[in-house]
């Protein structure tokens, strides 16, 4: 078993791309959180980023992720209005003791919003990460790739 499993989630499949080829370069499984709220959309688009503000939450589908023996969790979201999007909030709520003890690291597609203010909503939040990088959507797959190594090494496990 793998002491580094990452769990993400997307809404366009930006983030399935970045988890799964951050997987293949680490060697760790990897696990999708499905968000069950509509998200389609430009409203419901909007309202999911207004949700994220107000800390909320969504229901979803649990991967039932294997948590025990783990010392590092590497998520994977989309920005939301600078903040965790509400279905990994939900995964995350729900498994909060498990976690005790575990690095947490997080990696996340953005379009544009300052990586600064989203770290710093997401620390607020989690407490303080072992890494925090984000990477832009309309990056080349070169760019992408090099970023995901970069992202490896900074929490060593590359």
């Amino acid at each position: 078993m793998s002491d580094t499993v990452i769990v993400f989630v997307t809404r366009t499949g930006n983030s399935r791309i970045l988890a799964t080829k951050l997987g293949a370069i680490i060697g760790a499984p990897v696990y999708e959180i499905v968000d069950l709220a509509n998200r389609k959309g430009a409203f419901r688009f909007m309202l999911g980023g207004a949700q994220a503000s107000r800390k909320g939450v969504s229901p979803i589908v649990d991967p039932q992720v294997p948590l025990k023996g783990i010392q590092t969790l590497i998520l994977v979201q989309p920005v939301w209005a600078s903040n965790l999007c509400p279905p990994l909030r939900t995964w995350l709520n729900g498994h909060r003791s498990e976690l005790y003890g575990v690095r947490l690291a997080l990696l996340a597609s953005h379009m544009g919003s300052p990586p600064e203010r989203f770290r710093s909503n997401v620390e607020k939040e989690l407490g303080k990460l072992e890494s925090v990088m984000c990477i832009r959507e309309s990056l080349d797959f070169e760019s992408k790739t090099a970023a995901l190594g970069d992202f490896a090494s900074s929490i060593g496990v590359r």
